[in-house]
C-alpha cells in the first residue's frame, strides 16, 4: 500500500496519465484533502464539490507539478486551499468572504505548545503571537480575507492591520531562520496568504514570472504555512466521489475525439467558419473592407487587427516567453520576448492536452500586437496546466516554442 513517502512516485505517475497512481493518490490524500476542505468551507456538500475540482485539476496539472518547487504533499495542499477559498471568495462577486469559525481551524494547543518534534513555526512563533495577530493570520490562511476584509472585522485602519501581518511575518521568518526578512520576503508571505491588493499581486505576479528568487521565497512560505492544516482531522471522501471522478477524467479520455461532441463542437465550427472566410477573402478581396474590418495582409496569412480587451491587463514584453489564460474572458494572453517568432512563416497555434488526446488547435499566430487568442468554452476549465505549442516553418510542421498555460 502506498504510503506518504511515495507522493512524488505517484503524482509523477500521474503526470503521465497512470490511472493506477490516480487511485493510489486519492486513497492516500482524499482524507486530508476533504478535511481542508471541510474546514474551510464548513459544508460537507460544498466540500466535497470542491474537492471534486481539486482532483481534477490535479490530475491536468501534476505534469508540471515540481516547476513550483514544493515537496508533493505541499504541492496538493495548496492547490486544495486556493480552490476552496477561491469558492468561498466567488460566493458573493466583490464582498469579503463570511470568515470560519476559528474553533475548526485553530491549531490545537498540543500543536502550540513546546513539544518535541514540532515544526518551529507553530511551536514558537504562532504561539508567542498576540492573540488578534494569531487570529487575523489563521483568518488569512483559512478565510481567505484580505487586507480590506481585516480592516473591516477588527474596525481599525487598513495601514494598522497591514503593519500587524508584515510584523507577524518578520517575526515568524526571524525564528525560522534566524534572520531578519527583506521587502521581498514579506511580499512573498503576503502574496501566499492572499493579503496583497489585486494591483500589487499582479505586479508581484509579473516578478514572479522572471524571477527564481521570488518564487523560491514564495515556495519556502508555503512549505511553512501548510503545517497550520496538521491540527485538521482527516475526513473520509464520499464513497461515490471516486467513481464519479473516473468518469470524468477516464470515460471522457477514452472515447474517440469524433465523439468528444462538446469538446469539438466549438472548433470545428469555429474551423468551418474560418475556413469560409480564407476562401471568401482568397476570392473575393474586396470583402476584406466589409463592416469596417482592418486586415493586414502578409505572404502567410491574413490577420485581423484585436483591439486588447481593456480588462486584460499587458504582460510583460521582455523576459522569458509566457502564457496566460483569462478565465472570465476566455482568452490567451501571449507575453515575453516573442521577437524569434518574426522570422518564422506558417505559425499555428495548439493546445496540448498531453497523455495521447488530439491538440485543439487556436488558430494562426497573431503576429501583431497584441498577441491574444479566443479558448473555446468547453476547454476553460482545463486550459490552466495544458501546453501551448506552436508549429510553423516552410511545411508549417516544425515545433518551434512550447509553452506551460498559467
Amino acid at each position: 500500500m502506498a504510503s506518504i513517502e511515495d507522493l512524488e512516485v505517484l503524482l509523477n505517475g500521474v503526470g503521465r496519465g497512470e490511472r493506477g497512481d490516480f487511485h493510489d493518490l486519492f486513497a492516500l490524500t482524499g482524507a486530508k484533502m476533504f478535511g481542508l476542505c471541510q474546514a474551510i468551507l464548513d459544508d460537507r456538500s460544498w466540500a466535497e464539490e470542491v474537492l471534486e475540482e481539486v482532483y481534477i485539476a490535479a490530475w491536468h496539472k501534476a505534469i508540471n507539478w515540481k516547476e513550483d518547487g514544493l515537496t508533493p504533499l505541499t504541492w496538493l495542499l495548496t492547490l486544495t486551499r486556493t480552490h476552496a477559498i477561491a469558492a468561498r471568495r466567488g460566493t458573493v462577486a466583490d464582498a469579503s468572504p463570511d470568515p470560519v469559525e476559528l474553533q475548526h481551524i485553530a491549531p490545537p494547543k498540543e500543536v502550540l505548545s513546546d513539544g518535541a518534534g514540532q515544526r518551529p513555526l507553530l511551536r514558537t512563533s504562532l504561539a508567542w503571537l498576540p492573540q488578534d495577530r494569531r487570529e487575523a493570520f489563521l483568518l488569512s490562511y483559512f478565510s481567505g480575507l484580505n487586507y480590506a476584509d481585516l480592516a473591516t472585522r477588527y474596525r481599525v485602519p487598513l495601514a494598522t492591520v497591514r503593519n500587524w501581518q508584515r510584523r507577524s511575518l518578520q517575526r515568524l521568518f526571524s525564528d525560522l531562520t534566524d534572520g531578519q526578512a527583506n521587502e521581498d520576503t514579506v511580499l512573498a508571505g503576503e502574496y501566499v496568504l492572499g493579503l496583497l491588493p489585486e494591483k500589487e499581486r499582479k505586479v508581484y505576479e509579473t516578478r514572479l514570472s522572471r524571477e527564481p528568487i521570488l518564487r523560491q521565497a514564495v515556495a519556502g512560505w508555503s512549505e511553512d504555512f501548510v503545517v497550520l492544516t496538521d491540527g485538521l482531522p482527516d475526513v473520509i471522501p464520499p464513497a461515490g466521489l471516486q467513481t464519479r471522478l473516473d468518469h470524468l477524467i477516464f470515460t471522457e479520455q477514452a472515447k474517440p475525439l469524433w465523439k468528444r461532441v462538446r469538446l469539438l463542437q466549438s472548433v470545428i465550427v469555429a474551423a468551418a467558419a474560418a475556413g469560409v472566410a480564407w476562401l471568401a477573402l482568397l476570392y473575393w478581396p474586396e470583402l476584406s473592407n466589409m463592416n469596417g474590418l482592418a486586415t493586414t495582409q502578409s505572404p502567410q496569412q491574413t490577420v485581423a487587427e484585436i483591439v486588447e480587451p481593456p480588462q486584460l491587463a499587458p504582460l510583460p514584453k521582455t523576459g522569458p516567453a509566457m502564457a496566460v489564460v483569462d478565465i472570465p474572458t476566455g482568452l490567451l494572453q501571449l507575453g515575453g520576448d516573442l521577437s524569434s517568432l518574426r522570422s518564422i512563416p506558417n505559425i499555428n497555434v495548439y493546445l496540448d492536452f498531453g497523455r495521447g488526446t488530439e491538440w485543439i488547435w487556436l488558430g494562426d499566430w497573431p503576429e501583431f500586437q497584441p498577441h491574444v487568442l479566443a479558448i473555446p468554452v468547453e476547454l476553460m476549465s482545463i486550459a490552466q496546466g495544458a501546453q501551448m505549442v506552436l508549429l510553423g516553418g516552410e511545411g508549417s510542421d516544425q515545433e518551434i516554442m512550447r509553452l506551460t498555460v498559467q
